[in-house]
């Protein structure tokens, strides 16, 4: 049997208890496994502010999860995931199989060179200046001049 990998994200009743989140996702992973599949990793479920209310609610439990399952099965569990109690909202997402790679391929690829590195802003370092001498200061005539040969280049 081969089993692709999902991406499941769904979201939770901002008003269930702490209680019944956690019956409803061991409900979900026990699901799972009774289709034959596997969790291969899950975040933690945590509250998050929804772009638009659903059910005039502005707030959500989500939990994203990585799961392995047969794509006959798929459908089965997106129905589960509906009619459980307290789910407002299922996506799930064909995703490509992950593969780990080794410490050795991260050490060697990894290494940022001199032209790479950033610093903690996002912008790239400042280059250095080799040539210490003034730029030219450019004047109106000059910007007049290269837009006529431009025109003229332009007409030709």
């Amino acid at each position: 049997m081969k089993q692709n990998q999902y991406e499941i994200t769904y979201l939770v009743d901002p008003n269930a208890s702490e209680e019944t989140r956690g019956s409803l996702q061991s409900a979900v992973d026990e699901h799972i496994a009774s289709l034959e599949g596997s969790v291969a990793a899950s975040a933690p479920t945590l509250r998050r502010t929804l772009a638009y209310p659903i059910a005039k609610k502005t707030s959500a439990f989500m939990r994203v999860m990585n799961v392995d399952l047969d794509p006959a099965k798929i459908l089965e569990l997106q129905q589960f995931l509906k009619k459980a109690e307290g789910v407002m909202r299922v996506t799930i997402i064909a995703t490509l199989p992950r593969t780990r790679m080794s410490q050795e391929i991260l050490e060697k690829h990894g290494r940022r060179t001199s032209k790479d590195k950033h610093r903690g802003n996002g912008r790239p370092e400042k280059a250095e200046k080799k040539d210490a001498t003034p730029e030219k200061e450019v004047t109106m005539q000059d910007v007049e001049k290269g837009i006529e040969e431009a025109l003229t280049e332009e007409v030709k």
